[in-house]
């Protein structure tokens, strides 16, 4: 799938535990989308404006830096598993005692 379009006032990391996912990335024309002292990512509303910057192909193992001043789109067209380090912000989940398994 698709996911919405999303940036943050700081960079953050995208770690792919699983899958193939493409990660699209756009440099923002107006970053004070974002207040500086904002922390974590969040959506943004549409396609972001400004100079599209191509796109990461990542697999297992790979991590994509998500910079600041950016946002950023992922795609895949299988299911996948990304880890996404960031601040801890409105939009987070913590997700954990749901994806670990315990014996």
């Amino acid at each position: 799938g698709t996911s919405e379009w999303r940036t943050a006032a700081h960079d953050e990391f995208a770690l792919v535990m699983d899958g193939e996912v493409e990660v699209h990335l756009v440099k923002l024309d107006d970053p004070s989308v974002v207040p500086p002292d904002k922390s974590g990512s969040i959506a943004l509303q549409g396609e972001p404006k400004g100079q599209r910057m191509g796109h990461v192909r990542a697999t297992r193992g790979h991590m994509t830096l998500l910079p600041v001043g950016a946002a950023y789109q992922f795609r895949a067209v299988r299911p996948g598993v990304i880890l996404l380090q960031t601040i801890a912000g409105d939009d987070t989940q913590y997700r954990w005692a749901e994806i670990c398994q315990t014996h």
